[in-house]
């Protein structure tokens, strides 16, 4: 269990002892879980224990907070990319600014708001446990100081701190590194007021060996004025993702499009580039499409509800539904839209996580079908809170046929394909993009076209330079 700081250091005479929040970690690159049943364990003398105790009880009486945390990677610049309120237990977080997926979230009670800030969109369901689980704002400033697993002990010193608009502070050092990897440390620094035993500010810096050197700063502002509408969707109309999924769920089963050997292929959908999207349940999985014009497909993607978003209540809502998408080799939609799908056995590629097998025995079949035509992505994007996931697979639908056509030996097809990734990519994580070139600047070079290879390599290494899990510098 994750401990409070004052509880993970020795007893104070003066201080009751409080039973510690459970807590999970709100992350930037995704919501993922916290160390689960991790424990941190600080050593420091008695001045350190007082403190973090004070601190303790001065944050449990908090009733509202507004905090900013900012990241740098390396010598880049430090940016803002999320913001957090809570007002008497009811909490906002905006993560992810200036990417595709910026994002907040509403938790009201039972009740969890998601607000696309791209696309504008909300939608509310039950409170699911992987999001963010702290209910007060000591678990808050837990959250964003820990960051020492089991095992790691982190020692602590207390010193006094500038003075900061007028008042004095104290300053907070805790540090750590792992036996097991001694090169990996961090240090996390926490201002705060002498006065109110709040913390101003908390800055943690990470080095690790495969990337660069990050440092987080969280800045707070506690007990201050937050207006009401913060805590209110802003988009209409809100989707109730629970009711809307069930009922499509319900429906897609009562008249499913086709049947196919053990698949049940529930919705097929085409849209303007000739991207086929087929949701399908059961112990096979589409392999093989071809149109009624003889068009050839390639299997790009795998999906299912919920996207990137983590284990929510969309992927319990929507158990045993999943999605695949299809590009034709042509490069270009065929005529009609009827197509004759095959099913059989073949791994299925989960989102986020590593490649895993379908049930085995699955019976294989084929089944005609006729899509139904979509402006760009499926009309039940939102419903199923595949929004984000999407923008993913116009540069995959690319990268698929580039690496067809080099196969085939079009050299100069393929590499206009990769290139058209690369483009895509920037619109959805820029700072890796590059990554779509590689095979590119590869076949260039097998070609001996060096001068086009070493064109590319000259762009790939500009946009290398803003990856954050390259290294800044050779690790020794």
């Amino acid at each position: 269990m994750i401990r409070e700081y004052g509880d993970s250091l020795p007893p104070l005479q003066t201080k009751a002892r409080r039973k510690a929040p459970s807590r999970k970690r709100w992350g930037m690159v995704a919501l993922a879980s916290a160390f689960v049943g991790a424990a941190v364990i600080l050593t420091a003398p008695s001045a350190e224990a007082r403190a973090m105790g004070e601190m303790r009880d001065a944050l449990n009486d908090v009733r509202s907070l507004h905090a900013r945390i900012s990241i740098r990677y390396g010598s880049r610049r430090s940016r803002l990319v999320s913001e957090t309120w809570m007002k008497d237990g009811v909490w906002c977080f905006e993560s992810r600014k200036g990417t595709p997926s910026h994002a907040s979230w509403i938790l009201k009670g039972e009740r969890q708001y998601m607000n696309d800030l791209v696309r504008g969109v909300s939608t509310v369901e039950p409170r699911a446990g992987v999001f963010y689980s702290a209910k007060t704002a000591l678990g808050f400033v837990i959250e964003q100081t820990d960051t020492g697993p089991m095992g790691i002990d982190r020692k602590t010193t207390r010193t006094e701190g500038p003075m900061t608009n007028g008042r004095a502070t104290y300053q907070l050092v805790l540090w750590k590194a792992r036996e097991e990897a001694p090169r990996e440390n961090s240090r996390t620094v926490i201002l705060v007021d002498a006065k109110t035993n709040l913390p101003i500010w908390s800055e943690t810096t990470t080095n690790l060996p495969e990337m660069q050197t990050s440092v987080e700063r969280s800045e707070y502002e506690f007990n201050v004025p937050i207006f009401e509408k913060q805590f209110k969707p802003p988009f209409e109309p809100v989707i109730d993702l629970a009711e809307v999924q069930l009922r499509l769920v319900k429906e897609w089963r009562q008249k499913p499009v086709a049947k196919a050997g053990s698949a049940t292929l529930l919705d097929v959908q085409m849209n303007p580039e000739g991207a086929l999207f087929v949701l399908f349940e059961g112990t096979a999985a589409p392999k093989e499409v071809v149109a009624a014009d003889g068009t050839r497909y390639l299997q790009a993607i795998d999906y299912r509800p919920g996207g990137t978003w983590g284990d929510t209540g969309t992927q319990k809502r929507c158990e045993g539904v999943r999605g695949t998408v299809f590009v034709p080799v042509t490069l270009k939609a065929p005529a009609r839209p009827r197509f004759r799908i095959g099913t059989g056995n073949r791994g299925f590629q989960n989102p986020g996580s590593s490649q895993t097998d379908l049930k085995s025995g699955g019976t294989p079949g084929t089944a005609e079908v006729e899509a139904k035509l979509c402006p760009d992505w499926p009309d039940y994007r939102f419903e199923m809170m595949l929004a984000l996931f999407f923008t993913n697979v116009d540069p995959r639908m690319a990268s698929t046929q580039a690496a067809y056509l080099a196969k085939q030996g079009d050299v100069d097809g393929a590499v206009e394909r990769y290139r058209l990734a690369y483009e895509r990519m920037k619109g959805f994580i820029s700072s890796v993009a590059y990554r779509e070139l590689v095979p590119a600047e590869q076949l260039l070079r097998s070609k001996g076209r060096i001068a086009e290879a070493d064109a590319l390599s000259r762009t790939m290494a500009k946009d290398r330079a803003v990856d954050p899990n390259v290294p800044s510098k050779p690790t020794p």
